[in-house]
């Protein structure tokens, strides 16, 4: 189950980028368009993006993806505080930037009509495009939180490790600690490890007692 939820949140959020990403493409021809174009625009282009369109359900759709994904990881810790992070970047762009800054402007554009331009233009003009690039800068900080969260491989502790993984380590451990050895040489462990560390005169002493 969590692989799908991975899969359903890293995709809703990547098309929550790419629409928040198309107003960013779009930004420098629309700030030069003449007031009255500009509308019209903005009263016919963007109709599916929100409702009823299907581009006013991927981003809430991407924001519940990412919750319930961080409830599936919250025993992760590295997982879930990426996912806490790509939460919080989703929620901060919908609904916070979006009814803050966004929706008015719309509200704006869309009483006025595709005839005829609002009083305090440029302030609206402003206020849609900026707000959106804002929300892009959070969309691609949540889509890269999402990413790396996927990508992290914690390492397994013991007890979920399986009986042939842990006979092999125990195997490896044995193998290491033989006195045969390369790591120990010929003789004895202990002698053979501690004599290079002997001081001149405590070895000569020692040869002399055997």
């Amino acid at each position: 189950m969590l692989i799908w939820f991975r899969l359903a949140a890293l995709t809703l959020t990547a098309l929550t980028l790419g629409l928040s990403f198309a107003h960013v493409l779009e930004m420098p021809a629309k700030l030069a368009y003449p007031p009255d174009l500009y509308v019209a625009l903005q009263n016919s282009l963007y109709v599916s993006f929100g409702p009823p369109g299907v581009g006013a359900f991927v981003e809430p759709g991407a924001i519940l993806a990412a919750v319930i994904l961080a409830y599936l990881v919250r025993r992760r810790r590295a997982a879930f505080w990426l996912t806490v992070g790509a939460t919080i970047g989703l929620l901060l762009a919908f609904p916070v930037v979006f009814f803050i800054y966004t929706q008015p402007a719309n509200t704006v554009f869309h009483a006025a009509g595709a005839a005829s331009v609002p009083g305090d233009f440029e302030r609206y003009r402003g206020q849609w495009e900026y707000s959106h690039a804002a929300r892009f800068v959070l969309h691609l900080a949540a889509f890269v939180f999402l990413a790396l969260s996927v990508l992290h491989r914690p390492r397994a502790p013991r007890s979920e490790l399986s009986p042939y993984t842990m006979g092999a380590i125990r195997t490896e451990r044995a193998r290491s600690y033989s006195p045969s050895s390369p790591l120990f040489g010929e003789g004895p462990p202990s002698m053979t490890m501690v004599a290079p560390f002997m001081k001149p005169d405590a070895s000569e002493a020692r040869k002399t007692q055997g």
